[in-house]
């Protein structure tokens, strides 16, 4: 990517992460039943590194622990093609209700450790970080 300028970073970061919130992920708790795996992310958006990276039509997510940093915690990224991996019959679910990957919830509910890993994921995607070239 070509070096930004502080502004344009500055626009793009509060249009792609309004009010520090990414608006292009959907969140998902599969709750304490012992699972490895309790929060999915889907990454939604059409951001400029999965696309040239991956193609147009593919969508990355993520699958965690609450501790995914921790050396016992757990983290797998993967890619679902066509579209995000939480659809069913073509629409997301909603905030509050369940699906098969757990009950959807606001990114403010996962863990702060889980935010920060999918905050450096987003970043990254949408080219967020200030590149000094």
């Amino acid at each position: 990517m070509k070096k930004q300028s502080p502004a344009l970073l500055k626009k793009r970061t509060e249009s792609l992460i309004p009010n520090g919130i990414p608006k292009y992920v959907r969140c998902y708790d599969y709750g304490e039943d012992g699972t490895i795996d309790r929060y999915t992310v889907c990454y939604t958006g059409k951001a400029p590194t999965i696309r040239s990276e991956h193609g147009p039509s593919e969508y990355p997510y993520v699958s965690l622990s609450g501790n995914p940093f921790h050396p016992q915690g757990f983290c797998q990224h993967g890619w679902n093609k066509e579209h995000p991996c939480d659809l069913v019959n073509g629409w997301p679910t909603a905030i509050g209700r369940k699906s098969h990957l757990g009950k959807r919830i606001l990114f403010r509910d996962l863990p702060k450790d889980c935010q920060s890993l999918v905050m450096q994921d987003y970043k990254d995607f949408w080219e967020l970080w200030d590149k000094k070239d």
